[in-house]
């Protein structure tokens, strides 16, 4: 492994990534606070962590793409134990993977923290990339499902250090077998899908999104420092789009196979939208099934009050809210994306359309 393009991660970098991850997970992800601590408490007993490039991979290296799965709401009272990564790592060690480098399956919220969690006390980096561009639903909702990397073997461990293995055919019947794991072990665990050489990295993952989540991270505090903190400047600088505010006047949620589903009522005057979400925001409905914005664009809601971005657990009554909408990563864009993450892969009734041609 060269390790030409390093970058050290320490307690700074950390409160700029959970704020960037908070955006790109769509209101999906996790809430990245308890696992912010848990990184930052790590990087003081460990020392910063080093985030290098996926060119600097060698080509028989192996990555674990790391994170967790499960209802959003769940992982605010079932907390992770720490060893969860640990027993993951130890797992592709005795399946003739030995890891050299983790990386997060997706970089939306708290999922953007899992590598930052176990690296310094395996003393492995983490490569600047992930799988998903952004946080979605589903497991084989991934790039390494378009490319036609083998999933397996996945594993998941709970917080009980209970742990299996699943040698699944292809993405699907793996994201069942989990879905199912995931619910008996209380709606949450901690997971590695698509483990893959740093050969098949350099070919698939999405690179440079952790360092795009710090970028946004960034800019966002250093706002915040000056006093100049608004949110739908801070959209556009990010490449997006405040598409609309309002109010919170209605939240709808149930927890459906270790799913977060539901709909959040935004008002403003005479106008109403319903946000759609399945632990992320999917779309933005407005009259007569007209629909403002669609997965897999990066549709965020941010609390005017504080600007921070609102995961979906923690979506309340009252709240005045900016609804910003930043573009998909590319690969999501092309046909063969949408018939993963696209509008009609949740059921809804319409056609992709880039908000960025909405004018």
């Amino acid at each position: 492994m060269n390790h030409a393009s390093v970058r050290q991660i320490g307690e700074k970098e950390l409160d700029a990534l959970a704020i960037g991850a908070n955006v790109l997970g769509s209101g999906g992800g996790g809430d990245p606070a308890y696992d912010l601590l848990i990184a930052k408490e790590y990087v003081q007993e460990w020392g910063p962590v080093s985030l290098i490039s996926v060119h600097d991979l060698s080509e028989e290296d192996w990555i674990a793409p790391i994170g967790y799965m499960g209802a959003p709401l769940v992982c605010l009272e079932k907390l992770p134990s720490g060893r969860e990564f640990l027993c993951i790592v130890e797992q592709l060690a005795l399946c003739q993977r030995p890891v050299a480098a983790l990386m997060p399956f997706e970089i939306g919220g708290s999922n953007a923290f899992a590598p930052f969690c176990a690296a310094g006390q395996l003393g492995l980096p983490v490569v600047d990339a992930d799988t998903f561009g952004r946080a979605f639903p589903e497991m084989n909702m991934s790039v390494c499902q378009l490319a036609g990397i083998s999933p397996a073997p996945a594993i998941i461990v709970d917080n009980q250090d209970q742990y299996a293995l699943v040698y699944a055919q292809d993405g699907a019947h793996m994201e069942k077998q989990l879905r199912a794991l995931t619910t008996a072990m209380g709606a949450s665990a901690a997971v590695c899908t698509y483990p893959l050489t740093g050969q098949q990295a350099k070919q698939t993952v999405i690179a440079g999104t952790i360092s795009l989540a710090l970028a946004i991270g960034e800019t966002y505090l250093e706002a915040q420092a000056q006093g100049k903190l608004s949110i739908p400047h801070l959209i556009q600088q990010w490449g997006g789009k405040c598409v609309l505010e309002g109010t919170i006047v209605d939240v709808t949620a149930s927890l459906q196979d270790s799913f977060l589903r539901g709909q959040v009522i935004l008002e403003k005057g005479q106008q109403q939208w319903r946000v759609h979400y399945q632990n992320e925001f999917l779309a933005i409905e407005g009259d007569n099934h007209t629909y403002l914005a669609t997965t897999p664009d990066i549709i965020t809601l941010f609390d005017q009050e504080s600007g921070l971005p609102i995961p979906v657990e923690r979506l309340t009554f009252g709240l005045q809210v900016y609804v910003g909408v930043l573009p998909a990563p590319a690969i999501w864009q092309t046909p063969a994306g949408l018939t993963y993450v696209g509008p009609q892969a949740f059921g809804f009734n319409c056609h992709y359309q880039p908000f960025i041609s909405q004018g």
